[in-house]
């Protein structure tokens, strides 16, 4: 782990998973976001030394295995670590299967509450930031009452956690399907539309939040939101790994 004397910036990424939304074209996905990940977070100035790099975690759930996986479990490195550098982590992926012919329930909100509480952060290290990354293409089952929007919006923001979501909902920007929107202090929606020249622009007219699967949008677009998180369209953004 990192000490906490390391002037440098770092990241710890927690990525947060459904199971039962990661098919072939999914893991595809997963697999260049992990590596974009670092490439940008590098480019940002954060994990540069080779001390304190960037580190990442795999929390899953919605698992068919038992009533734990439906909530969240963690998937350890080859190490046995539960936070590891990127290539290492791309191992981690790879442990996650593939088209599951059965999948359990899927509550988002506990999964988020199970890696906050167990994957083992930084928190100690000012200069240490965390990010996570929660992608489901289906809608909250209710399977922990105490993981409440309330009170995984105070968590976020006590943590300094920066949410971003891929979920099954879509959005618009000038009449034009966006990949996904995040919120402008004090409240101004902004799209991100597909460009051709960079891998998005963006618009801050006329972005309307589109019909979201089941309580997507009650649930996980406006927690997100809501805590100065981005949340993308799943379907859209996934769909080029397949």
């Amino acid at each position: 782990m990192c000490p906490c004397s390391c002037p440098l910036k770092a990241a710890d990424v927690l990525l947060v998973l459904d199971e039962g939304s990661i098919d072939t074209g999914v893991r595809r996905w997963l697999f260049d976001l992990v590596g974009h990940l670092e490439q940008e977070l590098v480019q940002e100035g954060f994990g540069t030394s080779l001390s304190c790099g960037n580190l990442f975690g795999l929390v899953a759930y919605g698992g068919s295995q038992s009533a734990q996986a439906e909530k969240g479990r963690i998937i350890m490195s080859l190490e046995g670590t539960a936070m590891s550098n990127w290539t290492n982590f791309l191992d981690v992926l790879g442990n996650i299967a593939t088209e599951p012919t059965t999948f359990g329930r899927s509550d988002g909100y506990a999964a988020i509450k199970y890696a906050l509480d167990h994957l083992p952060r930084r928190n100690g290290c000012p200069s240490v930031s965390t990010v996570m990354v929660h992608l489901t293409l289906r809608d909250r089952e209710v399977l922990d009452a105490q993981a409440s929007k309330a009170l995984l919006e105070q968590r976020l923001r006590f943590e300094n956690v920066i949410l971003q979501s891929f979920v099954q909902s879509q959005f618009s920007a000038s009449g034009q399907p966006a990949l996904g929107v995040y919120r402008q202090p004090p409240d101004t929606l902004v799209g991100y539309l597909p460009s051709l020249s960079a891998f998005y622009r963006l618009q801050n007219q006329s972005v309307s939040l589109g019909a979201g699967f089941g309580s997507t949008e009650e649930d996980y677009v406006m927690l997100t939101l809501d805590t100065g998180g981005g949340v993308y369209n799943g379907r859209f953004v996934t769909a080029a790994g397949s």
